[in-house]
C-alpha cells in the first residue's frame, strides 16, 4: 500500500464524518446524476441486489448508476492501481474525483464533462463515437478495467469511502483529448518520436484482445482508424487508385501483425477496408479538380433553366411595359410599376433592355465615331483622373464637363431636326423645326433617339482641349 493511500486512511479514522469533497463539486455531481438510478450495496457479495430509487434514497447506497439512460455526463475509470494519485504521473488530466476502495486501495477515476453526450438515436452519431473514444482513451492510459461497463460506480457521498477531488470544474471532450497530447503525427509509421499517451494505448490494446468491449471498437475499427490517418498524407504520392490501395493494404498487414498478434484480422477484411480508404481519397481528389468544373457546368445550366422559368412568369408584365413605353416615353418609373405591377426595379431592368434597341447617335450620323485620345477611352474616367492626366485642375474638367454636355446635345438637336425633315419634310415656313419637343409630336421613334443619346452621349473633352 502506498504512502499516499496511508495517510488517507488515517484522515478517515480521524474525520470519520467529514466531507473532502468541494461545495462546487458536490453541487456539479448531485445536479447531474439520473433523477431515478439504479444503486447497490451488494457488489461485492455474492448475492448482487440492484435497486432503481430516487436520487436522494440512491445515495445512500455503496454503489450508484453514474450516467442517465439517455446522456453522458461523467466518465469513469475503473483503476487497479494501489497509488490513487497516479494521474500526477500519466499523460491526462487530473480527474474531478478519485473514489478510493479502503479495503484493496484501488479508485475510480470521475471527470465531469462540461457539455454532455446525447445517448438516444436522435443524438450526434459522432459526438457518442468521440465520447467512446475518449473514455476508451483514458482507460487505456489508466490501464483500467477494460471490461468496466461505467455503468455503475462507487458512490462517492458514501461515508465507507475515500474521496479527494484534485480538480474542481468540469471538462469537455476537447480538453481532456489535449491533455493527452495524442496528435496525428503519431500515427505516422516514420514519425519516430510517439507521444506517452500513443504508446501507451498502443501496449494496452495488444494486452487487451477484446476492444470492442472497452470502446466499442474492434479489430476493423481500430485498424481502419490508424489506417485513414496514414492514407490522408500518402495518397496524393499515388497516381491510381488501384495502386494506393496496394500499399495500404501492406500498411494494415503492418498493423495487424503488430497490434493483434495473437488474433489476426482475415486478409479479405483488411482488402476490403484498404479499398474503401483508398475509394474514398481518390473520390475527393476528384471533387478538387475535374468534378468541380463539371459540377459549377452543372450549376450553370441549371440556374439558367431557372432564369427562364421565372422570367416566363413576368411575360404579360414585359409586354405591358413595352407597349407604355413606345407610346408614351415620358412616363415615370414609379407610375409604370403601378401600372405593370412590378416593382420599380423591375422597371428599370426592362428600360435598359430596350434602350439598346433604339438607334445610336452614330446611326443618324454616319460620320460620328467613338472619341478616343490615345487608345484610352476618357468618358469613363473621373475628374480627378483627368485632371491629372491633362495636367489642369479638377474646376476646369468640370467646367468642360459642362461645356461638352451643351455642344452635344445641340449637336444631337440639330441632327435630329435634319433627319426628321428628310423623313417628313418641312414643319414650320423656314424649313426646320423650331424645337425639339415638335419632333415628339411628329415623330415619336425620333423623339426616343434623342433622349436616349442626350442621356447616353460621351463627353466631348478631346475637342475642347
Amino acid at each position: 500500500m502506498s504512502v499516499y493511500l496511508e495517510t488517507l486512511l488515517e484522515q478517515k479514522r480521524d474525520h470519520k464524518r467529514s466531507c473532502s469533497i468541494p461545495d462546487t463539486v458536490r453541487d456539479f455531481l448531485i445536479t447531474h446524476l439520473p433523477k431515478k438510478m439504479m444503486c447497490s450495496s451488494t457488489i461485492k457479495s455474492g448475492d448482487v441486489q440492484t435497486y432503481t430509487l430516487a436520487k436522494n434514497i440512491a445515495l445512500r447506497y455503496e454503489h450508484i448508476q453514474v450516467n442517465h439512460y439517455n446522456r453522458y455526463n461523467f466518465i469513469v475509470i475503473d483503476d487497479d492501481d494501489l497509488d490513487p494519485s497516479n494521474f500526477m504521473d500519466l499523460p491526462v488530466a487530473p480527474p474531478n474525483l478519485v473514489v478510493v476502495n479502503p479495503d484493496t486501495g484501488h479508485s475510480q477515476k470521475w471527470y465531469f464533462l462540461k457539455e454532455g453526450v446525447t445517448r438516444t438515436r436522435f443524438g450526434s452519431q459522432k459526438a457518442k463515437d468521440y465520447y467512446s473514444t475518449t473514455a476508451f482513451k483514458l482507460t487505456a492510459i489508466y490501464n483500467g478495467d477494460a471490461h468496466y461497463s461505467g455503468f455503475l460506480a462507487r458512490n462517492p457521498l458514501s461515508s465507507r469511502h475515500i474521496v479527494f477531488s484534485p480538480h474542481s470544474e468540469a471538462y469537455t471532450l476537447d480538453q481532456l483529448n489535449k491533455s493527452m497530447g495524442v496528435t496525428s503525427d503519431d500515427y505516422n509509421v516514420q514519425n519516430q518520436y510517439k507521444s506517452d499517451a500513443f504508446l501507451l494505448i498502443g501496449e494496452y490494446c495488444r494486452r487487451n484482445k477484446k476492444l470492442s468491449e472497452a470502446a466499442g471498437m474492434g479489430r476493423n475499427c481500430t485498424i481502419f482508424e490508424i489506417l485513414r490517418h496514414q492514407a490522408y498524407t500518402e495518397w496524393h504520392k499515388y497516381s491510381t487508385e488501384q495502386a494506393f490501395a496496394t500499399y495500404l493494404r501492406d500498411e494494415a498487414g503492418k498493423i495487424n501483425r503488430n497490434r493483434f498478434a495473437d488474433d489476426l484480422l482475415p486478409e479479405n477484411e483488411l482488402k476490403h477496408i484498404a479499398n474503401s480508404i483508398a475509394r474514398y481519397c481518390f473520390s475527393r481528389r476528384i471533387k478538387t479538380t475535374e468534378n468541380l468544373k463539371s459540377f459549377s457546368n452543372r450549376q450553370k445550366a441549371r440556374g439558367s433553366l431557372g432564369g427562364k422559368a421565372r422570367s416566363e412568369q413576368y411575360y404579360d408584365a414585359r409586354a405591358k411595359f413595352t407597349t407604355l413605353y413606345t407610346q408614351n416615353p415620358t412616363l415615370k418609373t414609379k407610375q409604370l410599376a403601378e401600372l405593370c405591377g412590378v416593382s420599380e426595379r423591375t422597371i428599370r431592368s426592362y428600360r435598359k433592355q430596350i434602350e439598346p434597341k433604339l438607334p445610336t447617335i452614330a446611326e443618324l450620323v454616319p460620320s460620328a465615331k467613338p472619341l478616343v485620345f490615345k487608345d484610352e477611352d476618357v468618358y469613363q474616367r473621373s475628374n480627378k483622373y483627368l485632371a491629372k492626366r491633362f495636367g489642369v485642375s479638377v474646376r476646369t474638367i468640370q467646367r468642360r464637363r459642362s461645356k461638352s454636355r451643351t455642344i452635344s446635345a445641340q449637336a444631337i438637336t440639330r441632327a435630329l431636326l435634319v433627319k426628321v425633315e428628310a423623313i417628313g419634310g418641312a414643319k414650320t415656313e423656314s424649313g426646320h423645326f423650331s424645337c425639339i419637343h415638335e419632333v415628339q409630336a411628329f415623330n415619336k421613334n425620333a423623339y426616343n433617339v434623342y433622349t436616349f443619346c442626350i442621356t447616353k452621349i460621351p463627353f466631348l473633352i478631346p475637342l475642347l482641349l
